[in-house]
């Protein structure tokens, strides 16, 4: 039953991490076809901004730290490297 629960979780986090990383690699990579830099700038301001509004709700649904801190550097880290490839393909 615990090992179910943990592999939930996973399942969960796993979506909590991709979610909005798809979402913003999919804004960037427009704003960088269309060639528009404040664009771009303002949808990196609206992704962290949305990371930060997910930190809080965990936080409030009493996570704990451990998978917080997991979700938002991969979230970060893999946004990272989407920015990258779309930026230089």
């Amino acid at each position: 039953m615990k090992n179910d629960r943990n592999f939930i979780r996973l399942v969960y986090l796993v979506v909590g991490i991709l979610g909005p990383v798809v979402i913003g690699a999919g804004f960037l990579r427009m704003q960088l076809v269309l060639g528009d830099e404040a664009g771009a700038f303002w949808m990196l301001m609206g992704f962290f901004l949305i990371l930060f509004y997910i930190e809080f709700l965990e936080k409030k649904a009493g996570l704990s730290a451990k998978y917080r801190w997991t979700r938002a550097i991969a979230s970060m880290v893999l946004f990272a490297g989407f920015s990258l490839y779309f930026y230089l393909f």
